[in-house]
């Protein structure tokens, strides 16, 4: 089973007693193969919906999917107050205060979205035209003295990055009891956007291109990734055997056996495209 949400995808890889689907078979090994000869990919994906009964064996799933598509009010309380800690700060900035001069000129047109921590805000700067991205964080979540200083030393390390596949941070600040960071905005959305407006998983051909420029972007370190307990190759056969090898190698607990650095990893992919 893959889970995408809202998307929820399910495949017989060649049971003895078949997988159901509102009572229709999507899936079964033949009577006289053994489970090891089964070719798991015979039996193509079902997309469940809904409602959608799953049944195997002598169990059975009910299948409900809701989304949450409505905005929580503790969410939308935090978004009023963020923003109207921003405008304050905005004001005060346009007021003279110097500490707050990055603020100048800016004008919140709308919040890119929310978290535990903090949201991120579309902004305009009136005097240039430029759309950029405000990160604020909660008042509440504001570390120690000690561990703000350090906070802001690393954010001041970071913001020396300038890389194309790697989001500039512009500027930071800290006012009122908030951080807050002015970042480069991209316009062209997340994966995970791609993925809901295409309605499923990428393709190989379009996945590929989107590891490799973020690869390029990070930090010699690759981030320790979790494997499924079946491999890339079986999940998906459209994914050439040698590709799925290297991608497996560097799903595990420690990827950095196979592939001490993003780069080397990179370049395994490379070769075998």
């Amino acid at each position: 089973m893959d889970i995408t949400p809202p998307k929820i995808r399910v495949r017989d890889f060649g049971s003895k007693n078949g997988t159901y689907v509102n009572g229709e078979k999507i899936g079964q090994r033949e009577i006289d193969q053994s489970a090891s000869p089964a070719n798991p990919m015979k039996n193509p994906e079902y997309h469940l919906k809904d409602k959608d009964e799953l049944k195997l064996g002598q169990t059975i799933f009910r299948v409900t999917i809701e989304l949450g598509s409505q905005e929580s009010p503790s969410r939308r309380k935090q978004s009023k107050n963020l923003s109207t800690i921003i405008n304050r700060l905005i004001t005060e900035a346009g007021a003279g205060r110097r500490d707050l001069q990055l603020l100048k000129d800016l004008k919140i047109l709308k919040s890119l979205g929310s978290g535990a921590f903090g949201e991120a805000f579309l902004i305009l700067n009136q005097q240039t035209g430029q759309l950029l991205a405000l990160k604020v964080m909660q008042p509440e979540v504001v570390p120690s003295k000690d561990n703000r200083e350090m906070f802001l030393q690393e954010i001041g390390k970071t913001k020396t990055l300038n890389h194309p596949n790697i989001i500039k941070i512009l500027d930071y600040g800290y006012g009122n009891g908030i951080f807050f960071l002015m970042m480069e905005y991209c316009e062209g959305g997340t994966v995970a956007d791609l993925m809901r407006e295409i309605e499923g998983c990428l393709s190989g051909s379009e996945a590929i291109p989107i590891i490799l420029q973020t690869l390029t972007g990070i930090d010699p370190r690759l981030a320790v990734l979790r494997n499924e307990t079946v491999p890339i190759c079986l999940r998906d056969g459209s994914i050439p055997k040698n590709l799925a090898s290297v991608i497996d190698s560097a799903l595990i607990d420690n990827p950095q056996i196979n592939f001490p650095t993003s780069a080397n990893f990179k370049e395994a992919l490379i070769k075998v495209l």
